[in-house]
């Protein structure tokens, strides 16, 4: 029979315990996936003209800001739009189109130490991105005495990326531990719905509410293989937004709350002017 001295087994114990750590912590070794700077984001509300409306084709410039949820669950994504589009009416049917900007930046934020963070060659601080693109919204509408019911509509986006956080993607696509897409062209499609209240005594006044439910185009299945550590799911869920919309006589403001997907979320406000 063999008998361990027993100081040789308290030495021991601290060693075992720092090897298990070491396995532990390497197996924790985590993907961080980086998407492009407005996926999930790139649909907005445009405002269009109601029937108490005697110009039937309304200008809307408008400008605002957001903040988005990275996809590495404390990543932030900061960004400043501006917005020129145009409504029209018809009987029973809205459209409204029109082009944005943005500019912005992505804060890089790591639940790792700073120490580990600047040996990885691949570790950003800060990128800055801008993007062009255009909205397309249409609807058909049904009236009932200050209510408008916008019921079934059509709506897309498409936009394009510029700048150091798509260079940036392109550098990592073969890096381990590091998960992403080069794409810088973004199309979203999808369906919506509306409700509009006009003011009692002020008809111009408008408050409403619209939903919209969609997708965008293109092959994102990496944030689903490689993102295990924030969320589980076994398909890529809808894009949902919603938005409320405010119009004092010619100002508006719309708040738009986009629910990414695994809990994940955005808001964006603008403010405008309509003539």
């Amino acid at each position: 029979m063999i008998i361990l001295n027993p100081l040789y087994t308290i030495k021991a114990r601290p060693i075992c315990l720092l090897a298990s750590l070491f396995i532990f912590f390497s197996s924790c070794q985590t993907t961080k996936i980086f998407t492009p700077a407005l996926y999930h984001t790139d649909i907005a509300y445009l405002p269009k003209p109601t029937s108490v409306d005697s110009n039937h084709l309304q200008t809307y410039i408008s400008g605002g800001l957001g903040s988005i949820s990275g996809y590495n669950n404390i990543d932030l994504i900061t960004v400043y739009q501006a917005e020129v589009s145009q409504g029209w009416i018809f009987k029973n049917f809205n459209l409204a189109y029109g082009g944005f900007a943005n500019a912005g930046n992505v804060t890089n934020t790591p639940n790792t130490p700073d120490s580990v963070n600047r040996k990885d060659p691949y570790f950003f601080d800060q990128k800055g991105f801008s993007a062009l693109g255009a909205r397309v919204s249409m609807n058909f509408y049904q009236n009932s005495g200050r209510w408008t019911y916008r019921i079934l509509g059509f709506e897309a986006a498409y936009s394009h990326e510029f700048g150091d956080y798509a260079l940036y993607r392109q550098s990592i696509l073969n890096a381990p531990n590091y998960s992403t897409t080069a794409q810088t062209n973004l199309l979203t499609l999808g369906a919506s719905s509306e409700i509009l209240l006009e003011g009692r005594f002020h008809p111009y006044n408008k408050f409403g509410f619209r939903f919209f439910a969609g997708q965008t185009i293109g092959n994102y299945n990496f944030v689903l293989e490689n993102g295990a550590k924030y969320f589980s799911a076994s398909r890529i869920a809808p894009y949902i937004n919603y938005a409320f919309f405010v119009q004092l006589r010619n100002y508006f403001l719309v708040a738009d709350y986009n629910s990414l997907i695994y809990d994940l979320s955005s808001i964006r406000i603008k403010i405008g002017y309509h003539f």
